[in-house]
């Protein structure tokens, strides 16, 4: 048992202390992933503890870190139980607004399941679908469903960063973006959901900060603060979904959350982990959507496997411009502000270049492509003010 204790025990606080300290190396943020994995072996290094027979001085000061470090694990993660608070609310049955089903899948490139994937989707019956690892099998697959999914933009691609998006709804003025990297796209697109109303979508997928890949996680955290930064600015309802290759807890999506004023809808209602579906003792959210405060959830649900190492997920949400009145709008404070110029200006001089790229129309894209300050956003930012003017007065 002391042995147990003192090896566990050592492994939870070196995790701990690790997962606190800011540098962007791969190796310090890849402990932002497995923090209910680490407060579990805390707490089997404290049962360890319990059955050792003798109690040095200098295992109780090991036992009084442990205890710590579990304390700082839970405070993390604490938000993502379902005893916290929402931070999105529910939507009531047979509440007044548009319905939205949205589906995130990441496809596993490699992966050629493709009939059990497309079951999946059309079990969903996803108004949106976004795909990515998504190579030009993958789009040639993808594209059986364009009966029911007949809009769509995208960019397959064969390093694992390829991007489909496909939709019931129109799209307006899409766009495959480069914010930071030549190969790795993001989607930005208008989306109309009824006449005179339509919302602005941002499909992502950054770099993991993971050895393979990329030894920091400067490139992942530049283009979310560089998303974060543009929503903003942006008067129309946003939804932010996609692969983040990052944990809802971590300090990068927290910044993101603040500086975007988005909403996360697992706050308060559970973690629904969606990689890695093979390993059931390692298993993390890194499939993730942000809304704005224009919408409720109706539910949201882990879907099955597909044979990729992600689960798919399904998130079903309620729009109209008065939500917002009910509903938290996140703010960042100074730190969060140097945070985020430190972030921005270091990567960018870092580079030696301009962070934002031209955008372009994508390959596949069903819809051609405008001036990014599009009409669908001031036509819905005065349909928004026209709404809270006219409830205002009544």
């Amino acid at each position: 048992m002391k042995y147990i204790f003192y090896i566990f025990a050592a492994a939870t606080i070196l995790a701990t202390i690790l997962s606190i300290i800011r540098l962007q190396y791969w190796w310090i943020r890849i402990f932002d992933f497995p923090r209910l994995q680490v407060m579990f072996l805390g707490i089997v290094a404290c049962f360890a503890f319990a059955l050792m027979r003798h109690y040095s001085p200098y295992a109780v000061t090991i036992l009084i870190l442990l205890l710590l470090s579990i304390a700082w694990q839970v405070y993390m993660i604490l938000p993502f139980f379902p005893v916290a608070p929402k931070q999105v609310e529910s939507s009531p049955p047979r509440e007044e607004g548009h319905t939205l089903r949205l589906m995130i899948v990441n496809v596993q490139m490699d992966n050629r399941n493709s009939s059990k994937c497309i079951t999946v989707i059309k079990k969903a019956a996803p108004d949106i679908l976004l795909a990515v690892e998504t190579d030009a099998w993958w789009q040639e697959q993808l594209d059986g469903l364009n009966d029911v999914l007949p809009h769509k933009i995208g960019l397959p691609l064969d390093n694992t960063y390829g991007m489909l998006l496909y939709s019931r709804l129109q799209l307006i003025d899409p766009l495959i973006r480069f914010l930071v990297k030549d190969d790795v796209p993001m989607i930005h697109t208008g989306i109309e959901l009824e006449p005179g109303a339509a919302i602005s979508f941002y499909g992502v997928h950054p770099e993991p900060p993971i050895i393979t890949e990329n030894d920091s996680s400067e490139d992942r955290d530049l283009e979310l603060i560089l998303v974060a930064k543009e929503i903003k600015n942006d008067p129309v309802p946003v939804l932010v979904a996609g692969d983040l290759n990052d944990v809802a807890w971590s300090r990068t999506t927290t910044l993101f959350q603040k500086i975007s004023g988005l909403l996360d809808p697992r706050r308060g209602r559970g973690f629904y982990n969606t990689f890695h579906a093979r390993h059931w003792y390692m298993r993390w959210a890194l499939d993730h959507i942000f809304l704005s405060r224009h919408f409720k959830l109706v539910s949201m649900q882990r879907l099955e496997k597909i044979g990729s190492d992600h689960f798919p997920i399904l998130v079903i949400l309620k729009f109209h411009p008065l939500f917002t009145r009910e509903q938290e709008n996140p703010q960042p404070d100074k730190e969060d502000i140097n945070e985020m110029k430190e972030k921005t200006g270091d990567s960018a001089k870092s580079r030696g270049q301009e962070t934002h790229r031209i955008d372009h129309p994508g390959p596949i894209s069903s819809c051609p492509a405008h001036d990014p300050i599009t009409a669908f956003g001031k036509a819905t930012a005065k349909m928004l003010n026209s709404l809270s003017e006219n409830k205002c007065a009544g």
